[in-house]
């Protein structure tokens, strides 16, 4: 894959001191970033497998963001995938690859992949462990959608349709909930790519979704038959073509502070 999101700067920004994300805005199910979130989490950011000579590291985070001084002299020319991808909620709930070599690609042949010059994940799939969504969801995604007509990044259940949040190769955002039989879906109009941060919410059962802040008019609401109680899947479709940096998911409701997650995810990666 020959595909670059930007050049890196040399001096790409650090978050800033103080307060992080989840200091804020506590109690995400499952929290996955490539900067730190939580000043109590003390792990790595990601583990890496170098495609040349499948050798492994761990790498952390200098202030507050990917280490990736230490990924780049570690994956060197080679090609860097994603082993697993620390879950920062305090939960254990690690992202893995179970085919680890050539997926969840963060660095290609020497070039690590960048939106807006911070790094990115052309993520493929990943598998954590299995936790429920029939509640109140909330859900926040930082990704580069690169072609109108191919998939962004999703996140749901594996082998079923019980997505909780998807960018569809139908030029559609959907979000899917699952009420324990049958689920529930609604389904926005969006055939544009660039950088994205998505939310969606369901709370007391009425469903909303947005893109930069921005509401998405919704244009179909419908249920789907086989649905699921648990969501164990990071990933992409099969016809796809995105990148994602930042997922988080709570199993409440977080719409009163929307705007303001928001507002702290996009001083960071300044899409809008």
């Amino acid at each position: 894959m020959s595909l670059n999101i930007g050049i890196l700067s040399s001096a790409y920004k650090a978050a800033s001191g103080g307060a992080l994300l989840l200091d804020t805005y506590g109690g995400a199910a499952a929290a996955y970033s490539l900067r730190k979130l939580r000043t109590a989490y003390n792990g790595n950011c990601i583990r890496v497998i170098r495609t040349s000579d499948l050798a492994q590291q761990d790498i952390g985070f200098v202030n507050n963001v990917l280490d990736t001084t230490t990924l780049q002299t570690f994956i060197g020319s080679s090609s860097g995938s994603i082993v697993t991808w620390y879950d920062q909620s305090g939960n254990s709930r690690n992202a893995t690859a179970s085919n680890r070599n050539g997926l969840n690609l963060i660095i290609i042949s020497g070039v690590l992949q960048t939106i807006n010059s911070l790094p990115t994940i052309y993520l493929t799939s990943l598998n954590i462990p299995s936790f429920a969504i029939t509640g109140d969801l909330s859900y926040f995604m930082v990704q580069k959608k690169v072609s109108s007509n191919k998939a962004g990044t999703n996140v749901g259940t594996a082998g079923v349709s019980a997505l909780m949040f998807s960018n569809w190769s139908d030029n559609n955002i959907y979000f899917q909930r699952s009420n324990g039989i049958t689920g529930l879906f609604i389904r926005a109009s969006d055939s544009t790519t660039g950088n994205q941060i998505l939310n969606a919410f369901n709370q007391s059962g009425l469903m909303s979704m947005y893109k930069n802040d921005n509401i998405y008019t919704i244009n179909l609401s419908s249920t789907f038959g086989t649905a699921s109680n648990n969501l164990d899947y990071i990933g992409i479709s099969p016809n796809v073509n995105g990148y994602g940096s930042e997922i988080i998911i709570y199993t409440n409701s977080q719409l009163s502070n929307r705007t303001a997650i928001n507002t702290n995810i996009n001083s960071f990666y300044s899409f809008y």
